[in-house]
């Protein structure tokens, strides 16, 4: 890798997702409900509210391994000579997830840091898609972010993005990790403050409840407070701003997910919704 992404990656933390064993890893742990919920989630509220008019361009950002559980995004797509890029800076997540989907052609895989790539691409988006990486570490502040995410939208296209609220505090591990803040162990319940970051330090062995269990791959996520999202949202431009502690707040959201998964759970998830 060239220096610059060198860099790029060791500051976002994201090294774990270039070893091939690390990342296989956490690909077969993405193997789970949640993931899969989460997938639905973001695929319902994004059908709730594209336009259906031909030749939509949509781009999932920091994308990961599994664009299979976008079957319902994808016929839509299909349908109406629509694409969707598939944004990922690890080549074996990408490797991975072009294997899920080897028949399907509106699809096209983008090997790219998320905010570099944003940054050069200008109106070309119907809407963004941010399953889990709105909170990752990114080369650039909240405002930069949000401003970049705005200009390359067309206008009256949509983000749709979970978010890390952690609106009950932070807890110091879960089943597959223990947590810290700026390198330091934190207490049960404590509520990050705006730009602290989160550092993530997976298990080796899932529900380990020792004192100081083995891990075996780190990441890192920054915190951004619901107060600064806002504001930095309307700063850069967004004409509509809803920021949800829980998604299904939303009535039509909720009622099309009812009818489009009627076999799945209503999961909580925190979610920023913006309009150009």
């Amino acid at each position: 890798m060239e220096i610059m992404k060198e860099k790029i990656i060791k500051e976002t933390g994201q090294e774990m997702y270039f070893d091939k064993d690390i990342a296989q890893t956490m690909i077969e742990r993405e193997e789970n409900q949640e993931h899969i919920l989460t997938a639905q989630t973001v695929e319902n509220i994004a059908l709730s509210e594209i336009d259906s008019k031909p030749g939509l361009k949509i781009a999932e950002l920091g994308a990961g391994a599994h664009p299979q559980r976008y079957p319902n995004l994808s016929e839509f797509l299909n349908k109406n000579g629509g694409r969707l890029e598939w944004v990922d800076q690890a080549p074996i997540m990408l490797d991975y997830a072009k294997k899920q989907v080897p028949k399907i052609k509106n699809i096209d895989f983008v090997e790219k840091e998320m905010f570099s790539y944003l940054k050069q691409n200008k109106n070309e988006f119907d809407a963004l898609i941010l399953k889990y990486s709105f909170n990752y570490v990114i080369p650039g502040s909240l405002e930069e972010w949000l401003k970049a995410m705005n200009e390359s939208l067309k206008e009256n296209a949509a983000v749709i993005a979970t978010l890390n609220l952690y609106e009950e505090g932070l807890k110091p591990r879960s089943f597959n990790a223990t947590y810290t803040i700026n390198g330091n162990p934190i207490p049960q319940g404590y509520k990050p403050k705006h730009n602290e970051i989160i550092g993530i330090h997976f298990l080796k062995k899932g529900g380990d409840t020792s004192p100081d269990p083995e891990t075996f791959a780190d990441t890192k996520i920054i915190y951004y407070s619901p107060e600064k999202i806002e504001e930095a949202a309307q700063k850069a431009g967004f004409s509509h701003i809803s920021l949800l502690d829980d998604w299904s707040k939303n009535e039509k959201w909720l009622n099309r997910f009812k009818k489009e998964y009627p076999n799945s759970e209503i999961k909580s998830k925190a979610l920023l919704f913006l309009k150009k």
